[in-house]
């Protein structure tokens, strides 16, 4: 039996992304099937700038934790960012994420799964993880993967006037942002900023917090401020959807009343005497008598 080589699936499986109407610029057979300038605006397109944005609140902590490094440990410098956090309230949201065990923790990688996002009762993004031993045709294959299943969900969001979040395909402690955006009549998938890379070994940690930090704070505001976007626009659609399906039943008890004979047919009202009402109620039925 002869022995599968994933390598050379790859073209397939390019083929299979490009007929899902998606140009994968993570993959460099795919860009050959475009000009340099093509590539050039699809890449700016993906781009967010606000991932590169540096908070000076946030440098003056890295200045502070890195100071603390150079003479002591990392233990020393969980101590300290507990105590900030009593002192500078500011900060909790960049403590906490400082002291998630997966930042600290050494050798560690995620488990071989799928990772849903969801926000307003939907599904917004899929993200997809390898370990960190995978092959690296198989972190390919699964980036390839990852576009098609995002790009179905877009299609989705659209619904919702809503663009794709930042997407993730995570590969140990390693992630590759990327964006899915409308270029032409095409769907492009390009990467939104530089990777994320979480350390795993405590000498790792200084250069974490001097160039992965701020940009790992600035995706999960991205999430954030994307989160509260999608309630909006979901409560708006459902808003909307119930105003048509109001307005469809009020269509149809009109046509019900345009069907009556209001010829025939008599209120009786505070401001008519019943003596009234009753002479002309006896008058309709003689006619109906006489026909």
């Amino acid at each position: 039996m002869p022995h599968f080589n994933k390598e050379q699936c790859l073209d397939y499986k390019d083929a299979f992304v490009a007929l899902s109407g998606i140009w994968n610029t993570l993959s460099v057979a795919a860009n050959q099937a475009f000009t340099p300038l093509q590539l050039q605006e699809v890449r700016a397109l993906c781009k967010v700038q606000e991932m590169d944005r540096k908070e000076p609140e946030i440098d003056d902590l890295v200045k502070v934790l890195a100071e603390i490094l150079e003479t002591g440990t990392l233990e020393e410098v969980m101590e300290k960012t507990y105590d900030l956090q009593v002192q500078s309230p500011s900060l909790r949201c960049v403590l906490h994420v400082l002291q998630l065990e997966a930042v600290f923790s050494t050798g560690s990688s995620p488990r071989n799964c799928d990772c849903l996002l969801t926000a307003g009762g939907i599904e917004v993004g899929n993200f997809e993880c390898k370990k960190a031993g995978s092959a690296k045709v198989e972190v390919s294959s699964q980036q390839r993967k990852n576009l098609k299943i995002n790009k179905s969900i877009l299609l989705e969001l659209e619904n919702y006037e809503l663009e794709s979040p930042l997407l993730l395909s995570i590969h140990g402690l390693s992630a590759t942002i990327f964006k899915i955006v409308k270029y032409e009549d095409i769907w492009v998938g390009a990467k939104a900023c530089d990777p994320v890379l979480l350390p795993e070994q405590p000498e790792e940690f200084e250069h974490f917090l001097s160039e992965h930090l701020q940009r790992l704070m600035n995706l999960l505001h991205q999430y954030d401020v994307y989160g509260r976007n999608v309630v909006r626009q979901v409560t708006r659609a459902k808003f909307r959807k119930k105003a048509v399906e109001d307005d469809e039943e009020d269509q149809g008890s009109q046509s019900v009343m345009e069907s009556l004979e209001w010829e025939n047919v008599v209120l009786r009202t505070p401001t008519k005497p019943a003596k009234s009402t009753l002479g002309i109620v006896k008058r309709i039925r003689d006619e109906a008598d006489a026909q």
